[in-house]
């Protein structure tokens, strides 16, 4: 956390607003996964490996479009 410049602290027991960034990251990746998943037009995959290889597509298409927006907060 240091070299983010950042400090870890615990968020209040029953304040769900709280969450912040993790939970809302989370809740994005499960909107691209259902987009994504309606795009293919089947939520039927013939093996667990295949759902791998689509789950880590869309982990690399969003990983990609944030990546030039992340290193601008970083630098």
């Amino acid at each position: 956390m240091r070299q983010l410049w950042m400090e870890p602290r615990t968020t209040a027991v029953g304040a769900k607003e709280q969450n912040g960034y993790v939970e809302a990251s989370n809740g994005a990746l499960k909107r691209r996964l259902e987009q994504a998943l309606l795009v293919r037009g089947s939520r039927d995959f013939v093996a667990q490996d295949e759902y791998k290889r689509f789950v880590a597509k869309v982990v690399r298409k969003a990983s990609t479009a944030l990546g030039p927006r992340l290193g601008a907060i970083l630098i």
